[in-house]
């Protein structure tokens, strides 16, 4: 059932990964490379673990919000991404 005025973007989880959600909208995310947790704060938006991904949802968004739940969407995907694949930095001597 869709809300009128619901934006929601899902992220899929990949197998090997662990994501917990909690009640203040901190992520937690577990992985092979160890694990990642962040606490989000937006009085709009709104994280839930959904059967096999997490949902990110606002309601009645305006041009800011969605920026934010495009920036919340790309910070879980690059927490996964860290606990899968791990980053790299190279560093110029």
């Amino acid at each position: 059932m869709t809300e009128e005025g619901l934006t929601k973007k899902t992220i899929t989880i990949p197998d090997g990964v662990e994501v917990n959600v909690y009640e203040d909208n901190r992520v937690e995310v577990k992985g092979d490379k160890g694990v990642i947790s962040r606490s989000f704060s937006h009085p709009k938006i709104k994280i839930k673990k959904e059967n096999s991904g997490i949902e990110v949802l606002c309601k009645n968004p305006r041009r800011r919000d969605l920026a934010m739940l495009g920036t919340y969407v790309a910070h879980i995907s690059n927490m996964i991404k860290g606990v899968t694949d791990g980053f790299e930095y190279k560093m110029k001597v």
